[in-house]
């Protein structure tokens, strides 16, 4: 049964959809979670270890809204299969990354922005081009029918952790809060000129889509990350992490030009460097395959990914004085990359760990969305719904 309209919204509670191993929980310094739901068993079980058992694991299709409870801030880091470059790219038409829209579905059952007046969306930005636009946009459209404004900002994990991890932050905010407090994007005029959260792709997007109910937070400044990419490995590990000669030799012999270059530098390095490593897919001259090995001094690891085999396993190399060594990053030094601390509990088992961890959210990019959109809003006296429910069931219904 759905309570009176005029009920007072639980102050900083927070109810957490397709949450994984918790990475939207453990950024939150402001609110607590109450409720959280994510399909996968063993990714269940590891948040209930390090969260609690409030995580209800099920299907999102199988879910009711009874089955949700209501709080003043709900969020989704839906699957990213569908929309990230290293998916299919088939966006939100896609199986798994258009369960969003299930999502939708049940926040707007509940009552949309009168029952949880701030949410948070969170993708890779490979969601801006996906559809040639139209992808963002009819979610955009859709959020703004059920009571939000939005205002979208691009996070790279590059700022807390040595990781490039860019993802767009899909904030919703009740228009009656928006409004009165944020800057209305009604003209490309109004678009900050910010490369580090309004890359140019988002803000020609946003160009291209100025009816929308989009608001702005202006340009709080990003962090300088402190910690570097050898801090977070582990040197003196003598496990099976470490290349053996074999694939040593491998990965070696499939470096070409400007890489081999870049290889035989870091070697003659007079002090130790770590670099990170990729092994992609590339053709020969005489169109045969092979995995090319890329080194990229950059500080920065590529994104985290699940366990899929060879390729999608994170390397770097350690090398300088004459010497080098390759190794594969471990479930912990993964975990430690995506901004969990070592006290975080992991499955044992080492697919599972990559599967924990490259499928989550930095926790710290998560606390910086917190504290520069939602906390300023929140600071205001609790939040009284105004808006019908019956209206948003007609709306659904039609």
């Amino acid at each position: 049964m759905h309570p009176d309209t005029n009920e007072v919204i639980p102050s900083k509670t927070h109810v957490e959809f397709f949450a994984g191993i918790g990475g939207v929980t453990a950024g939150l310094n402001s609110w607590s979670t109450i409720w959280a739901n994510d399909i996968d068993k063993m990714k269940s079980e590891y948040y209930a270890k390090n969260h609690g058992d409030h995580i209800v694991c099920e299907d999102i299709n199988k879910l009711s809204p009874s089955d949700v409870p209501e709080s003043s801030l709900v969020s989704a880091t839906y699957p990213c299969t569908n929309t990230s470059c290293a998916g299919d790219r088939t966006g939100l038409m896609g199986i798994q990354s258009g369960v969003v829209y299930k999502w939708v579905s049940l926040v707007r059952s509940k009552g949309g922005a009168s029952c949880y007046p701030f949410g948070m969306l969170e993708n890779p930005t490979g969601l801006i081009s996906r559809g040639k636009g139209k992808d963002l946009r009819s979610l955009i459209m859709t959020v703004n029918e059920m009571g939000y404004s939005v205002v979208l900002t691009v996070v790279c994990a590059s700022h807390f952790v040595p990781q490039s991890r860019p993802r767009i932050f899909i904030n919703c905010i009740k228009k009656s809060i928006a409004h009165e407090n944020l800057k209305a994007i009604n003209s490309a005029a109004d678009i900050p000129q910010c490369n580090k959260l309004y890359p140019k792709p988002l803000r020609d997007w946003m160009a291209k889509n100025i009816d929308l109910d989009i608001c702005s937070i202006g340009t709080p400044a990003l962090p300088t990350r402190t910690v570097q990419l050898e801090d977070l490995i582990d040197f003196n590990s003598d496990s099976s992490d470490w290349a053996s000669q074999a694939l040593t030799q491998e990965l070696v012999a499939n470096l070409t030009g400007v890489q081999r270059d870049r290889f035989d530098k870091l070697v003659r390095s007079p002090a130790i460097c770590v670099a990170s490593v990729a092994r992609r897919g590339r053709k020969r001259a005489d169109g045969t395959s092979y995995n090319a090995t890329e080194i990229s001094t950059s500080g920065l690891a590529p994104a985290q990914r699940p366990y899929k085999g060879g390729s999608s396993r994170c390397w770097v190399l350690v090398a300088g004085k004459g010497c080098y060594r390759f190794k594969c990053v471990s479930p912990r030094e993964s975990a430690r990359l995506m901004g969990f601390d070592d006290c975080f509990e992991l499955p044992e088992n080492a697919k599972q760990a990559y599967q924990c961890t490259g499928d989550s959210v930095v926790p710290q990019a998560v606390a910086w969305v917190e504290k520069h959109v939602f906390a300023p809003l929140a600071s205001q006296p609790l939040i009284v719904k105004d808006v019908p429910i019956k209206q948003f069931e007609l709306d659904l219904a039609c």
